[in-house]
């Protein structure tokens, strides 16, 4: 079983209970991408406002998970590049996820979609030539949340 937040982020104590009850997974959708508040908010919701910014960044997120539990996490909410995809995956993601690159070239061509998402996978290859390392497992044990 897997769990995927949108948008608040899942705190270590959170995530530690849920992997105590089984779940395998966990997606921690932290704040700084798509936000349910604002969702319902945009659909018509008349609250919800108050709660746009609500909720642990991603970094955070991933880095309480990480320490809570030994159980893969994708690492969402906020990822716009390859490079914040390998910062993700150095910290201790087992994946990243991103959502809001693509809608744009979704709009054109699906070809336009497949040039992104190369993109994203160089920048990733760059990064992990800069860093010195051979692959996403050496990546894994790297430094480079350390570098800004």
């Amino acid at each position: 079983m897997a769990v995927k937040e949108t948008g608040c982020g899942i705190a270590g104590d959170i995530a530690k209970t849920l992997a105590t009850a089984g779940v395998a997974l966990l997606d921690i959708g932290g704040a700084g991408g798509t936000a349910m508040t604002k969702v319902e908010y945009y659909r018509g919701g008349s609250t919800g406002e108050a709660f746009f910014e609500w909720g642990i960044p991603t970094a955070e997120s991933l880095r309480q998970c990480r320490e809570a539990v030994t159980i893969p996490l994708i690492a969402s909410g906020g990822i716009r590049t390859g490079l914040e995809c390998a910062k993700a995956l150095a910290m201790g993601a087992s994946f990243a996820g991103f959502a809001l690159p693509v809608p744009e070239p979704a709009t054109k061509l699906y070809e336009a979609v497949i040039k992104k998402i190369k993109g994203f996978g160089m920048d990733l290859k760059r990064t992990m030539l800069l860093v010195g390392v051979a692959d996403i497992q050496q990546l894994q044990k790297s430094a480079i949340p350390r570098i800004h």
